[in-house]
């Protein structure tokens, strides 16, 4: 597969499709490179958003090659305390709410299961567990104790590995809006799930993105924006019944999805949620398009916001160096004027997935915190004039202690989102 400007709906597979034009040109976020040379000379590829016409469902306007985006992943979810107690939450949640039958041995397969934290939480609960993950990078670091296949998840491999019917629950966190093929990851879905189980799904939650201009939310691994009225009119075709949704707190703002094979009553939680999308959004396509191009608006506003407030920085011989590295930071750094990318000394992020590499677009070093403990100690025009961003906005409260205990820096850092600002720790 090529790389290539998409031209039918991700969702419904229908033509009608309204491009709202590249907000920016980014090289791939998760894609991490070995030296300055590579990081700066890294392709770039059009980042902006369609709207499908037909069914409301919004994208992205360019593929990249799946290959190319997932199969070596920097990214680990076990990284953040804060989501391994997501995910032991949900295990919990799910197993007590959503499992009728106890006496028989139950399954579990999460897909883009990662380093296979959820599935950690499941295996305590004493269920087989069973994994997609198509990163092989990933695969050393998943308990052998699950059954984890490495490839992308759709109908013709639940076919190849005979898994039809067989689990009681299946999970994707921020995994279906990875994928271009929706209608062969529901068929899939579908297919694996037994005739009572259920479809549980995680996704970035379109409406806040759009409400707070969060545009850094969007990069080539994130292909599908979703709402939920898109996902209650087509997962149908495909064999899934949406019957719950919720809102939770993860990414600045998620949608949690249930599906099953057979009809339930739709939830009251799942009504005004989409009660709310409607007032939001508007009745039909067009009202949607309109609240894009807001966004589109409101980004450049935030874009203008950090641009200025940390140009002002630079000619204060202040040092800026960035705290965490994930895909949003990518996106940021491609908005920005160049000059504040070049001024960046080094980014920290204790994942050892992504130390000694670079951010694509970049000349900064990823390095781990107690390195950057030795830097600001052998340095004191840098410990007292120097001044972090805080990538990661939306975990900043659980990356707060940390930050004030090992200080780090001059206590000075700025927070991009939702409005960008700069705030003293200690």
């Amino acid at each position: 597969m090529t790389n290539y400007p998409i031209t039918n709906c991700a969702l419904c597979t229908s033509p009608n499709i309204q491009t709202q034009g590249d907000f920016i040109n980014s090289p791939l976020a998760n894609n991490l490179y070995a030296n300055i040379l590579e990081s700066m000379s890294a392709a770039k590829y059009p980042l902006g958003l369609v709207v499908c016409m037909d069914c409301g469902h919004v994208q992205l306007s360019f593929e990249v090659n799946p290959v190319r985006l997932f199969q070596n992943y920097t990214y680990k979810s076990g990284i953040s305390s804060s989501f391994k107690q997501h995910f032991s939450q949900l295990a919990k949640k799910l197993d007590t709410h959503y499992i009728n039958d106890r006496d028989k041995c139950l399954s579990v397969l999460d897909v883009g299961c990662n380093d296979g934290c959820l599935l950690d939480s499941f295996l305590e609960l004493g269920y087989q567990t069973f994994g997609f993950e198509p990163a092989k990078n990933l695969m050393p670091e998943i308990n052998s104790a699950h059954t984890v296949i490495n490839d992308f998840f759709d109908i013709e491999k639940v076919a190849y590995h005979s898994l039809t019917n067989k689990f009681e629950l299946i999970t994707a966190n921020n995994v279906f809006a990875h994928t271009r093929n929706l209608s062969g990851f529901a068929l899939a879905a579908s297919n694996c799930l037994s005739e009572d189980g259920i479809f549980v799904f995680e996704v970035q939650y379109l409406k806040p993105l759009i409400e707070q201009g969060l545009f850094d939310m969007i990069y080539h691994e994130h292909t599908s924006y979703h709402h939920l009225m898109p996902l209650v009119k087509i997962l149908p075709k495909y064999g899934l019944n949406v019957f719950d949704a919720e809102l939770i707190f993860t990414h600045g703002g998620s949608l949690r999805v249930y599906c099953s094979k057979d009809e339930r009553q739709i939830s009251q939680s799942a009504l005004e949620i989409l009660s709310s999308e409607k007032r939001f959004f508007g009745d039909n396509p067009s009202e949607l398009v309109k609240k894009v191009q807001e966004f589109y608006f409101n980004a450049k506003q935030n874009i203008d916001e950090l641009d200025s407030l940390l140009m002002s920085l630079i000619p204060s011989k202040n040092m800026l160096w960035a705290y965490t590295s994930p895909a949003k930071a990518t996106t940021w750094i491609s908005a920005l004027s160049p000059m504040i990318s070049a001024s960046i000394q080094f980014i920290i992020d204790d994942s050892d997935l992504k130390q000694n590499q670079f951010l694509p677009g970049t000349s900064a070093p990823i390095i781990s915190s107690s390195k950057a403990e030795n830097i600001f100690s052998d340095h004191e025009n840098f410990l007292n004039n120097s001044v972090g961003i805080i990538f990661a906005w939306n975990i900043f409260d659980s990356l707060r202690d940390k930050l004030i205990e090992h200080r780090l820096g001059s206590g000075k850092f700025i927070v991009p989102m939702p409005r960008p600002r700069m705030i003293q720790l200690f």
